[in-house]
């Protein structure tokens, strides 16, 4: 298996379209990381305690400015297939999600908790147990750490469990 099918995991690409569209991706990719440098670098501290989700009982909370919550995208049987994390400022009822990143995007990303992608645990999964994903159009970020995540009999989040540990982050913070 080579990089190009490594980046997707639950699926494999062999198509060579499929190789040549995603080089340009990848370098871009590539390029913002030397940029911008490892999020843990240059996220600050928190600014509010962290909040435990859990799915099916305690799907939303209210950290710091924002509401974040899991929402359930299911599959054809009606089983929850994937969960995605959303934030949106504790304002807004509705509209984008902060984590989305801009334009055109396919695939798991890091607010995406795909069931099938816990089948042997966190520690595993595509993203790993914790993950730092930076809110669009601000100077803050999300640190997510999976607690738990328990699939349902259908290797879905009907019947299971996914916890998570969720922060605020903010490069702007001083000491707080």
């Amino acid at each position: 298996m080579d990089f190009f099918n490594t980046i997707h995991p639950l699926r494999t690409f062999p198509s060579i379209t499929y190789r040549r569209l995603m080089k340009p991706v990848v370098g871009v990719i590539t390029a913002a990381l030397l940029i911008a440098g490892p999020l843990s670098a240059v996220a600050g501290s928190p600014t509010a305690p962290p909040r435990t989700l859990s799915y099916p009982t305690h799907p939303r909370a209210t950290v710091g400015r924002y509401t974040i919550s899991l929402q359930p995208d299911r599959d054809v049987r009606g089983e929850a297939a994937v969960l995605d994390l959303v934030v949106r400022p504790t304002d807004a009822q509705r509209g984008d999600n902060l984590l989305e990143p801009a334009g055109h995007w396919h695939g798991l990303q890091p607010f995406t908790f795909a069931a099938r992608d816990f089948g042997r645990g966190a520690t595993t999964s595509a993203y790993g147990r914790e993950r730092l994903i930076p809110i669009t159009g601000t100077s803050d970020a999300v640190r997510i750490t999976v607690l738990k995540s328990e699939l349902g009999p259908e290797a879905s989040w009907t019947g299971g469990a996914l916890r998570l540990d969720v922060a605020v982050l903010s490069r702007t913070a001083k000491g707080r």
